[in-house]
């Protein structure tokens, strides 16, 4: 019974080293094959989750034991980071049909490995090494995700910092501008009196200019969406907006700016086809 036992240990060890050996050899494969187009794809999806630029970050990577990582060399802070409110995007993004590391999480999860994401500063510090399962892997792969699933899931994601939405198919940022209509009403009924106090006679008696008072409203509104979009193109809002950009372009997305002012609104507007021509 004991030299059954004996045996049955020897044969569970080796069996298990001839696993972790295969493993080893599959994820050394798969290592050697990560191809540059995969690597920035990572590197700009993992930025656009932690909020960094994408061209700071100095990317490695390898594996060890059944886990396939990434390292990032830099000195961003993580502290107070909650990994499982990026894990949705980064998984939809990585698994993305219209993603180039697809492929490459399809290899991982057929190892089976996991995937690990290693931060550490400038002089070999851990920063932060936040991990995805290799069940999650899975999980997000069986899910067949979309470059609009993406976009959905990073809109999600930042929606605690950001007053976002996708509606149909514009991506719409809410900026509270208190006291934006009552500004502009002011205005115009400023207008108003200096135009009736331009006239040597009473214009009263000739029109009501009040009766014309909507559609100057209407006019001075227009004018506020105008200047505003040229404002916001000139202060570079479009110059760097990363891979949420590249989300935005696959998609045949708009985007708009909406100033709320209590239960009115005015949009800022930018077509889909403008949109391309804006971001880079």
């Amino acid at each position: 019974m004991k030299k059954t036992s004996f045996f049955l240990l020897v044969l569970t060890v080796l069996l298990t080293l001839a696993s972790c050996n295969q493993k080893e050899k599959k994820l050394a494969k798969i290592v050697d094959g990560i191809t540059a187009e995969q690597l920035d794809a990572i590197r700009e999806i993992t930025a656009e989750a932690f909020g960094m630029d994408a061209d700071s970050i100095d990317f490695g990577y390898g594996f060890s034991n059944d886990t396939l990582y990434f390292v990032g060399y830099d000195n961003h802070c993580y502290e107070g980071y909650d990994f499982n409110l990026r894990k949705e995007f980064i998984l939809a993004a990585l698994c993305s049909d219209a993603s180039e590391t697809k492929g490459l999480l399809s290899q991982i999860s057929e190892v089976p490995a996991a995937l690990e994401f290693f931060f550490v500063d400038t002089i070999g510090h851990s920063l932060y090494n936040p991990t995805v399962s290799n069940a999650e892997i899975k999980g997000a792969l069986s899910k067949n995700y979309t470059s609009r699933d993406a976009l959905s899931s990073y809109v999600n994601f930042v929606k605690d910092k950001q007053d976002i939405t996708l509606e149909n198919d514009y991506v719409v940022l809410s900026v509270n501008k208190n006291g934006l209509f009552n500004g502009i009403e002011e205005t115009v009924q400023q207008d108003i009196d200096d135009a009736k106090n331009s006239f040597l006679a009473n214009i009263d008696d000739i029109v009501d200019i009040n009766l014309y008072k909507d559609k100057i409203s209407e006019s001075y509104i227009k004018n506020f969406q105008n200047n505003a979009k040229e404002t916001i193109v000139e202060i570079g809002l479009f110059e760097d907006v990363g891979y949420f950009g590249k989300l935005m372009k696959n998609n045949d997305v708009g985007f708009i700016v909406r100033f709320k002012d209590s239960d009115k609104n005015i949009d800022i507007v930018w077509e889909p086809d403008e949109l391309k021509q804006l971001i880079k």
